[in-house]
């Protein structure tokens, strides 16, 4: 089990949202099944920013209506830089 504080404040989540801009197909399926796999983590653990990032987890579920869909850069940097913010609000 991974402990998803340190999967955010490490980057690895920043890291697997640009990863959704990617041209390759197979890369951006397997960012899909570690951002799933890590929803179903953080659900079950808590830290500070737990609900902010849940929130964005589950509004980008809902706006993705292809599989394996292609983010544009700019809204994998966007997302990304969200969780940045969560992470380090000051």
């Amino acid at each position: 089990m991974i402990k998803c504080q340190e999967f955010v404040e490490k980057h690895c989540l920043a890291y697997c949202l640009m990863a959704l801009s990617s041209r390759c197909g197979l890369l951006r399926a397997v960012v899909y099944n570690c951002l799933s796999r890590f929803e179903q983590h953080l659900i079950s653990q808590g830290f500070y920013c737990k609900e902010q990032i849940l929130t964005m987890l589950t509004l980008l579920k809902q706006s993705i209506k292809k599989s394996n869909l292609k983010l544009a850069p700019i809204v994998a940097l966007f997302l990304s830089k969200l969780v940045d913010l969560f992470t380090h609000p000051g």
